[in-house]
């Protein structure tokens, strides 16, 4: 059971995928995992699967913008994408 839950939460990505191991200092049973799991695949039905692993590339934490973005704030974060997307680009072609 957790290896499935791993799977989605470690190797996609999918940050909403995550479970905790025990309650109160207890670990919790197999069927308390199964139904965790079962809760995962009726969340996740339809998604799309990842084909490349998301890149470990630091970024700015995404805030909450109050009013309106500058447009320094726009450049920096286009700017930003780009990079990642040629730095995976690069790596895959090695």
């Amino acid at each position: 059971m957790k290896d499935n839950i791993n799977i989605r939460f470690k190797g996609y990505g999918w940050g909403d995928c995550r479970v905790t191991w025990s309650r109160d200092g207890v670990k919790k049973t197999i069927p308390d995992l199964k139904a965790e799991l079962l809760e995962i695949l009726e969340k996740i039905d339809g998604r799309p699967v990842p084909t490349q692993p998301a890149s470990n590339i630091p970024r700015r934490k995404n805030t909450n913008v109050w009013g309106i973005m500058t447009k320094f704030q726009r450049v920096c974060d286009d700017k930003k994408t780009a990079e990642i997307d040629d730095h995976d680009q690069g790596c895959r072609r090695q």
